[in-house]
C-alpha cells in the first residue's frame, strides 16, 4: 500500500491530515504505533490496521502516536518569525486604520501555552495596539 492511501485512511479514522511533506512523521508514528499493539512487522500492523474497525480505544493509542505530544511556552520558534514577516505587516496596518481585527486561532493547544506565548509575544512587539 501507497503511503498516500495510508495517509488517507488514517486522516478518515483520526481526522489528523498528513500531507507529502509529513509523510516521515505518519512513518514514524505508524511504526511505534505497531510495537505498542504488539505486531513485530509493520507491514502487518497496516494490513491489520486497514482491514479492521477499530474501538475508540485503539483510535487513541494511534493517535498519541501519530500527535505531537508536547506543549511549552514559545515553542517553534519559526512559526513566530513567518508571522512577523509576512503576516503581520498587512494585517497592522489594516488593523491600524480600523479595517480589521485580529483574531489568531491557535489549533491542538492543549493546556494553552501556545496561544499565551503568542499574546505575550505580540504585546511585547506591537506598542500602539491594545489586545485587551
Amino acid at each position: 500500500m501507497s503511503l498516500t492511501k495510508l495517509s488517507e485512511v488514517i486522516s478518515k479514522i483520526t481526522g489528523l491530515y498528513f500531507p507529502q511533506e509529513r509523510i516521515h512523521d505518519l512513518k514514524r508514528g505508524i511504526y511505534n504505533a505497531s510495537i505498542d499493539f504488539g505486531f513485530d512487522n509493520h507491514d502487518e500492523f497496516v494490513r491489520w490496521l486497514l482491514s479492521t474497525t477499530l474501538n475508540d480505544e485503539q483510535i487513541k493509542k494511534i493517535v498519541l502516536h501519530l500527535t505531537v505530544g508536547e506543549t511549552y511556552f514559545f515553542r517553534d520558534v519559526k512559526s513566530f518569525e513567518v508571522i512577523r514577516d509576512h503576516i503581520l505587516p498587512n494585517t497592522l496596518s489594516d488593523i491600524r486604520q480600523g479595517n480589521r481585527q485580529l483574531k489568531i486561532w491557535c489549533a491542538g493547544c492543549s493546556t494553552g501555552e501556545e496561544p499565551y506565548s503568542l499574546a505575550i509575544w505580540l504585546e511585547s512587539i506591537i506598542d500602539d495596539i491594545d489586545f485587551l
